[in-house]
């Protein structure tokens, strides 16, 4: 589930790095109209593929990067990650909305004036507290964390079947044993016994 935000996370850095390059090349006021506008164009085609991925990436049910996922539709996840009940045993992550609010009101490059502010705001949106690369650090630590814990977690269950195993082997030596102890001590008494019987049964003849 967070490779597959982490993926979408990239694929809409890739895209703002496109709006970046577009409202650069639309800073400057050597541009003619008819040019700046087939940047426009092509930055509000990229701006809405951005949008449509934050919208559409999904994993199962829960939408991944529009703020709405998790048990409690807050964009909260809970992974447990030990066997005990306790809060040591689970792993917290928040994937808050990637939808950039201001760059998908009213950004563009229509003039060299808004090409420098959009490009303002797409480096906020990459680089900002919340934005594209500190979501994905975020998920790429906790990927990192998770499978960490699993692996852990397979040593433990490992460990704990051999510990099992020699357990039984213990129970089985144990009882091995217990059973020769009874066999010798049974085979013992019916010696005795046979001695007995052989003992009485001269005793009779002496008698007759």
């Amino acid at each position: 589930m967070l490779q597959t935000a982490e993926s979408g996370m990239a694929a809409m850095a890739d895209l703002y790095i496109r709006m970046r390059e577009i409202a650069v090349a639309a800073s400057g006021n050597e541009i003619s109209i008819d040019e700046r506008q087939i940047l426009e164009d092509d930055y509000q085609a990229t701006r809405l593929e951005a949008l449509r991925i934050a919208e559409v990436t999904a994993y199962g049910d829960h939408k991944l990067l529009d703020g709405t996922g998790g048990a409690a539709g807050n964009g909260v996840y809970v992974f447990q990650v030990g066997f005990q009940a306790d809060t040591d045993a689970r792993n917290k992550l928040k994937i808050g909305s990637q939808i950039n609010t201001t760059l998908h009101t009213g950004s563009g490059v229509k003039s060299a004036d808004h090409a420098r502010r959009a490009i303002d705001i797409i480096d906020d949106a990459l680089n900002g507290a919340g934005g594209i690369h500190d979501s994905r650090a975020k998920v790429g630590s906790s990927i990192r964390v998770l499978t960490s814990g699993v692996s852990f977690l397979m040593d433990q269950g490992a460990n704990f079947a051999t510990a099992i195993g020699e357990r039984r082997d213990l129970d089985l030596s144990d009882e091995s044993t217990n059973l020769r102890k009874d066999q010798l001590l049974q085979n013992a008494g019916i010696a005795m016994l046979a001695q007995a019987n052989a003992q009485s049964s001269v005793a009779l003849r002496l008698l007759g």
